[in-house]
C-alpha cells in the first residue's frame, strides 16, 4: 500500500511490528505491519493484517489472502475469480452454515415444592424441571434441543396443508 499517507491515517488500522522482507530481486528491506484490514473482494470478505509498502508500490495480494476468501487466480482472462471447486461460496460462508446459531429466549419459572419448573416463553411445548435453576437450565435447553432435533426430521414435504381462521 502506498505509504504517503500512513496506514492508521488512511484506513485506521495500528502498526502491530516490523518486519524483514526479501523481494524476488533478491534484495531486502525493513517493513511495517498494520492490522486489522477487512478486505472485500468479489463479495468475499476476510480480516488481515497488512505489509505497508513503498508510495507507487503495486498493491499485492498473497496466496494465503486468496485462500482464504476462497479466489483463484484465472490466467487465461488475467482476473481473480471464485473457486470453482467451491460451487461459488466461500469457505468461510461454508463454516458460518454449519456454525449453531444461537438465539435468546424467555425462560419462566416457578418452584414447585422442591422443584424448579419452567418454559420457554416464545417456544410453546417446551417444558422442563430441575432441582436447581442452573439444572432447569440445562434441561430446558436439552429439552429444546430434542424439539428441535423432531422437528427436522418431520417428514412436512407432501403433507397435505390447508389455511384455517380460529378465533383468538
Amino acid at each position: 500500500m502506498p505509504t504517503h499517507l500512513t496506514l492508521e491515517e488512511e484506513l485506521g488500522p495500528k502498526k502491530i511490528r516490523d518486519v524483514r522482507v526479501r523481494y524476488a530481486d533478491g534484495s531486502e528491506g525493513t517493513k511495517s505491519v498494520y492490522g486489522v484490514v477487512t478486505l472485500d473482494l468479489k463479495s468475499r470478505m476476510g480480516n488481515f493484517d497488512v505489509l505497508a509498502e513503498s508510495p507507487g508500490a503495486e498493491p499485492l495480494i498473497g496466496q494465503t489472502v486468496l485462500e482464504e476468501i476462497d479466489l483463484v487466480v484465472d490466467l487465461r482472462n488475467r482476473c481473480l475469480a471464485p473457486n470453482p471447486l467451491s460451487l461459488d461460496m466461500p469457505r468461510i460462508d461454508v463454516l458460518q452454515r454449519n456454525m449453531k446459531m444461537r438465539k435468546q429466549f424467555t425462560l419462566e419459572y416457578w418452584i414447585d415444592g422442591d422443584w424448579y419448573v419452567g418454559r420457554l416463553k416464545e417456544v410453546p411445548g417446551v417444558f422442563s424441571q430441575g432441582e436447581s435453576l442452573d439444572e432447569l437450565m440445562d434441561n430446558i435447553r436439552d429439552a429444546y434441543a430434542m424439539m428441535a432435533e423432531e422437528q427436522a426430521v418431520l417428514p412436512f414435504e407432501g403433507i397435505p396443508s390447508h389455511e384455517i381462521e380460529i378465533e383468538v
